[in-house]
């Protein structure tokens, strides 16, 4: 590589742009992160003080939920924060962690364990929904079985993720493959912190993709469950509980939707980089950006779409805003 570094790339006298730099991607991660952090708290208050005691059995969910979106996004772009060189599983680490003595291993470990942590988290909000209605003849109502079934998620994932982070990867050899194509990357490409995750991007792929349909089966199957027996079955309860449950489905299901949308994009973006080889750092950039813009995105659809928690939040706007302009007449 220092040969490389020494002889050929000399030869790229291409500019990068301010887009395609560290500085870009560093710069855009840490605001989200200032604008994320106390949104996170102020959605962690509007669950412990405001949530109704009717709806006193989602809150440990809901915290459950807020806890995984905050583990990634301080992650991401506080402790990790990873300039990325796709169609290559190589990153270089620009956050807190870049020079401490944890493993790179360890780090992408938790990053991606972290992501199915979250997914988790998703499906557990439909499924707390779909164990109060009563209609529902399978539902997860004993705590024994409730607590098998999320160790099963997490075991899977636990296995799938390690079972890639074992092997050792020829390093040299495969950057070596990427410059062959793609000869001018930024410089941080032959920094000596520059890692490569995994040399088998397909098989890796495979495992993900299997983690990602074990979610989404389990998330339409509460979900789709549920709104079948809140709409069209006769319930055994007032029909004001179950406009009530429907309410909350309805709100838990936009909660879900916003952040999945913000992550479902650039993983699609990921697997057409890696099948397609194409190697754009402008793309990557935004791609992480992407990722890094779910705990935005999540914090704003808890807030807006439950309507305690808005309701809440709109009065003490208005609160506020009657309070300066009583300070003003006075």
């Amino acid at each position: 590589m220092e040969q490389y570094l020494l002889t050929n790339y000399t030869h790229c006298t291409q500019q990068l742009t301010y887009l395609e730099s560290p500085e870009f991607l560093f710069n855009g991660v840490h605001i989200f992160s200032i604008l994320t952090f106390p949104l996170s708290v102020y959605g962690v208050y509007l669950i412990l003080r405001v949530t109704p005691k009717r709806l006193e059995g989602t809150k440990y969910i809901l915290l459950h939920s807020q806890f995984c979106i905050f583990l990634l996004d301080f992650l991401m772009n506080v402790l990790v924060t990873p300039y990325l060189f796709l169609p290559l599983a190589s990153v270089y680490f620009m956050g807190v962690l870049k020079n401490t003595f944890i493993p790179f291993k360890i780090v992408t470990f938790i990053g991606q364990f972290s992501v199915h942590a979250f997914g988790i988290s998703l499906v557990s909000i439909f499924q707390s929904r779909h164990s109060v209605i009563v209609t529902i003849k399978y539902r997860i109502t004993k705590k024994s079985t409730f607590i098998i079934y999320y160790a099963l998620l997490y075991i899977c994932g636990f296995l799938v993720i390690l079972s890639y982070h074992l092997g050792d990867v020829d390093i040299e050899l495969r950057k070596l493959e990427f410059l062959s194509k793609y000869p001018c990357p930024h410089i941080l490409f032959f920094n000596s912190n520059t890692h490569l995750i995994t040399d088998q991007l397909y098989l890796t792929g495979f495992g993900m993709l299997s983690l990602v349909i074990i979610i989404v089966i389990s998330g339409f199957y509460f979900f789709l469950t549920s709104t079948y027996c809140l709409v069209f079955k006769s319930a055994a309860v007032s029909e004001r509980t179950k406009q009530l449950q429907l309410s909350f489905l309805i709100s838990a299901s936009i909660q879900v939707v916003i952040p999945v949308l913000a992550l479902l994009i650039p993983l699609f973006y990921l697997c057409y980089s890696v099948i397609q080889s194409v190697y754009s750092q402008i793309a990557n950039n935004f791609l992480l950006l992407a990722i890094s813009f779910h705990g935005l995105s999540s914090n704003l659809a808890l807030i807006v779409t439950h309507k305690p928690y808005r309701e809440y939040t709109f009065r003490r706007c208005e609160k506020r805003k009657s309070s300066k302009v009583v300070s003003i007449v006075i």
